[in-house]
């Protein structure tokens, strides 16, 4: 049929086809399609609803005339014009097609492609052109789809095994995405490493297979190795913060060697502020005794110093003098035994940090679940830190407005006084004059006599 060219449009780049409407991309020349891929970027943009139809309005009439006699007028009867009833007419039928890409054949022949998924952002399909036709000679869209509209961002055609614009002839290997058959579905990823399959699981492909391969499922250890880590980094930047606070020893920060300049002068400028203070030093005591106290595990492991995380963690048989830096609280970790003991013991682990003690689903001990426990009143919305910073803005607040109050008081007090030292030093200004004019009288009288 005769195509209408309103229905297709080229705007930045973006070609839109509409319900009705065909385009048809050639190729410089017919391609083989031996070894190609056809690659289309594509958008499907929802279509607003068309407006209920209402009745016509009908033709205008004038105004019919009337005539008087003796008094009596006689209205001219209304014209008549004679409308059919209107019906509603019925509602174009709604097309749902998603088959609106095809490519042509240099005989002409259209094969369509896979259908077209919805969505209003950008998607990509991707399609081994080999097993369709075989030459290519141009791109096809059709669209017949009432409620959505077409719009095509980008359409290529090329060779996967080309690198740079060069394809090796004899080659013994080329770089392809991966595919694999889950469950009888086949996914295609550009990865060996596939984390969108199985939820939770990331499959790593390591070589191909005709056979049905049987998944071994491992814990990731060097996530729960990297958190344990980043765990108990955040308990001694928290252990130092307390010591600074509570203690008023200079020691304390020198031993410190991860602050930089800065945070040693702010360290120390705040060394022993909370010298008395009952409060950080239960929290302090509460989170060592945390960190030591043993947990059910059903298992051989019950202490983080089995783990290798300890207030002094060493090697078996190694050995060392004092060190007041292992009194202060904060935690180590032999890596060796952290290693061996999350590859040999990975679930009592998991135990000792969290455990369901009772069978409800809902863990309820270890030294994670105490740990939150513990922290929680202190640090959650009206906590008890929250509290005391706040009874503490209210004390400082008060004390500003004593301050002020007591500013004010002197300002008074002075002005008072300098109202009074006016007063007496016009006084004794007075008393000086009237004292002259005494010596004067006295002289003038004794001159006299």
């Amino acid at each position: 049929k005769a195509l209408d060219r309103s229905l297709v449009a080229v705007n930045e780049g973006v070609l839109t086809v509409a319900t009705g409407g065909e385009a048809k991309l050639p190729l410089p020349g017919a391609a083989k399609t031996q070894g190609l891929v056809l690659e289309l970027q594509y958008r499907l943009i929802p279509l607003a609803q068309a407006p209920q139809p209402s009745p016509p309005p009908g033709p205008k009439l004038q105004p019919v005339g009337q005539a008087s006699y003796g008094g009596i007028t006689v209205q001219g009867a209304p014209s008549e014009p004679g409308l059919p009833e209107w019906a509603l007419p019925p509602a174009p039928p709604r097309v749902e097609d998603r088959n609106m890409a095809y490519i042509v054949g240099s005989d002409g022949t259209y094969r369509a492609l896979p259908s077209l998924v919805d969505g209003s952002e950008t998607q990509t399909l991707r399609v081994d052109l080999g097993p369709i036709l075989p030459d290519m000679a141009a791109l096809a869209l059709r669209s017949k789809d009432t409620t959505r509209r077409l719009e095509l961002v980008s359409a290529r055609v090329f060779d996967p095994a080309e690198t740079g614009g060069f394809k090796p002839k004899r080659p013994i290997s080329t770089a392809q995405d991966a595919l694999v058959s889950v469950d009888g579905i086949e996914v295609i990823r550009p990865s060996n490493d596939i984390s969108d399959v199985v939820p939770g699981v990331t499959l790593q492909l390591k070589s191909a297979s005709e056979k049905a391969v049987n998944l071994k499922v491992e814990p990731d250890r060097k996530a729960v190795k990297d958190s344990l880590i980043a765990m108990v980094g955040n308990y001694n930047r928290i252990m130092a913060q307390l010591n600074i606070l509570t203690r008023d020893d200079p020691r304390i920060v020198e031993e410190i060697t991860y602050f930089t300049d800065e945070e040693k002068k702010t360290a120390n400028e705040r060394l022993g502020l909370f010298l008395n203070d009952s409060t950080l030093t239960m929290i302090k005591n509460n989170l060592q005794n945390t960190m030591m106290n043993p947990y059910a595990t059903g298992g051989d492991v019950t202490l983080l110093a089995q783990l290798g995380i300890a207030t002094n963690a060493q090697k078996a048989g190694s050995s060392q003098g004092y060190d007041a830096t292992k009194m202060r609280g904060y935690l180590e970790i032999e890596e060796e035994t952290l290693d061996k003991t999350l590859a040999s013991n990975f679930d009592t682990v998991r135990k000792l940090f969290g455990n369901d003690s009772d069978g409800d689903l809902i863990v309820d001990s270890g030294a994670a679940y105490r740990l939150e426990s513990l922290i929680k009143p202190y640090v959650e919305t009206a906590g008890l830190i929250s509290v005391k910073t706040g009874t503490l803005d209210r004390q400082i607040s008060q004390q500003k407005k004593s301050i002020d109050d007591l500013d004010r008081q002197l300002a008074t007090k002075e002005a008072d006084l300098k109202r009074q030292y006016g007063s007496m030093e016009a006084s004794l200004g007075r008393m000086e004059g009237t004292s002259s004019s005494i010596d004067q009288f006295s002289k003038n009288n004794g001159n006299g006599q």
